[in-house]
């Protein structure tokens, strides 16, 4: 299945009271556990710490009793005597496991990004892109173009093609997408440490390389 790009357009509300605090928000990537109701339950941080969702103002929905990658809006905030995250916007994050070029069924597109940043998460590789667009909805993927392992020194090496389909959209205005890599596949037989490297062309036609490792 292919994931159409998480492009953040997501707002805050301000007050109109001149006093009022404005709240210390951040916008990271979480691991998000929905209810059985399908409302956002509980969020696990990049940091490895987990909260219970206080209170969500984004109304997102999704399947009960589902594990979503999220980029948030967010800030931590006691109520009635526990801490945890009160959430301002959201939006899901795209984040397919890999596959290799052969378990594609469609055709293989490689269209331009903008590699913005790249870091480690928990149990993700996370990565911002800008991508140029209009009104079509781009699909992203990650097509895995060798895999192997040194059971020795207890290293995966992977090399990993970013999978883009603009669907011929006009490159009208730049906006971010966001995506994360899941780890935990690569991460058997006792792997300690996963070398991604990350392929992509960007839009001055170059084929670029970006390595970064995963440590346990």
């Amino acid at each position: 299945m292919l994931l159409c790009v998480a492009i953040l357009g997501i707002s805050i509300g301000c007050s109109d009271n001149k006093d009022s605090t404005y709240p210390s928000v951040v916008l990271e990537f979480l691991t998000v556990q929905t209810s059985s109701t399908g409302e956002l339950k509980t969020a696990l941080l990049d940091s490895g710490e987990k909260y219970d969702i206080l209170q969500d103002e984004s109304e997102f929905k999704s399947s009960p009793d589902t594990t979503l990658r999220m980029v948030a809006y967010y800030d931590k905030e006691f109520a009635d005597g526990k801490k945890g995250v009160h959430i301002y916007g959201a939006t899901q994050a795209v984040s397919p496991i890999p596959k290799p070029l052969d378990k594609f069924e469609d055709d293989i597109f490689t269209d331009p990004v903008n590699l913005i940043s790249l870091w480690q998460g928990f149990y993700y590789i996370n990565l911002i892109v800008e991508v140029k667009m209009q009104a079509k909805k781009h699909r992203f993927h990650f097509i895995e173009r060798q895999n192997t392992i040194d059971l020795q020194t207890k290293t995966r090496s992977v090399d990993l093609q970013i999978y883009h389909d603009s669907q011929n959209d006009l490159p009208a205005y730049s906006s971010r997408g966001y995506l994360s890599i899941p780890m935990e596949q690569y991460l058997q037989n006792d792997v300690q440490k996963v070398l991604i490297t990350l392929n992509m062309t960007n839009y001055n036609g170059e084929n670029l390389q970006r390595q970064i490792a995963y440590i346990q």
